[in-house]
């Protein structure tokens, strides 16, 4: 082989191997299939976690202030003040949404520090990046902001059916599920790939939108980012409007029917 100018290496390793991964229409040279998944989820899996810790939070907290202030009769004053009820309903849950939005914005820069020594190099990830640009950010900002809107509502709307702050948190318990359960199948599981029934449960949660977000951008996949902000803004709008009927009228103070029923 020396003499015929060869690479005597050649003898011991006579075929080279090139992993390429086809991923969503995607030619992805040097990567095994499972490099690819691993890359995407240790990507990925940090945004689902950082929204459930935020609805968890602030949506326990306006269920609790809700218990609160029936139980220590302060929501019959609030509700005698001449304020409309809506502005009422609007800053509760603004106050608590710009809460949120603060509370993740040092969450992600957080583990971001922590979390880049332990993720994988970014050389060699083909058309994969891992770098958003400042539209990127301002997607995930409006998707951030219209999950937390969508959680505190739905919470508030539980927190109405609270008689005092021991009730109230028995109520959060499905906001716990619901966002424990997106988590679970965004985390573990292909969306595209599940049975329908599952599909449209899973993306019925208004959580599970933002805990996709990121992986819907890192892939330029931005159709369903578009159509879950149109399915948030919907169900924010429905939630807040079934809040100010209920505060519209004399339920609050005299009680929900089945809860006067059972009495």
């Amino acid at each position: 082989m020396e003499k015929l100018g060869g690479d005597p290496s050649f003898l011991t390793r006579p075929v080279v191997n090139v992993d390429t991964t086809l991923y969503r229409n995607m030619r992805i040279e040097g990567m095994t299939p499972s490099a690819v998944g691993s890359a995407i989820y240790s990507k990925t899996w940090l945004g689902a976690v950082i929204v459930l810790m935020l609805i968890l939070t602030a949506g326990g907290s306006v269920i609790s202030s809700m218990g609160l202030e029936k139980e220590n009769k302060t929501l019959e004053t609030l509700l005698t003040l001449p304020i409309k009820r809506g502005y009422i309903i609007l800053s509760k849950t603004l106050a608590a949404t710009i809460y949120g939005l603060v509370a993740s914005v040092i969450y992600m820069v957080g583990f971001g520090l922590y979390m880049r020594s332990l993720t994988f190099s970014e050389e060699g990830f083909g058309p994969i990046r891992f770098e958003f640009e400042l539209y990127d950010y301002i997607i995930l900002a409006v998707v951030l902001f219209l999950t937390l809107f969508s959680g505190i509502a739905l919470s508030m709307l539980l927190g109405i059916a609270a008689k005092d702050y021991r009730n109230a948190q028995f109520l959060t318990i499905p906001i716990t599920a619901m966002g424990i359960f997106s988590m679970l199948v965004t985390m573990f599981k292909d969306l595209a790939n599940l049975p329908p029934v599952l599909k449209v449960i899973t993306f019925l949660i208004p959580f599970t939108h933002a805990m996709t977000a990121m992986k819907n951008l890192l892939l330029d996949d931005y159709s369903p980012i578009f159509y879950g902000i149109l399915y948030m803004t919907i169900f924010s709008i429905t939630v807040t409007a079934i809040i100010t009927w209920v505060f519209n009228t004399d339920k609050l103070i005299t009680g929900i029917m089945w809860m006067r029923r059972k009495r």
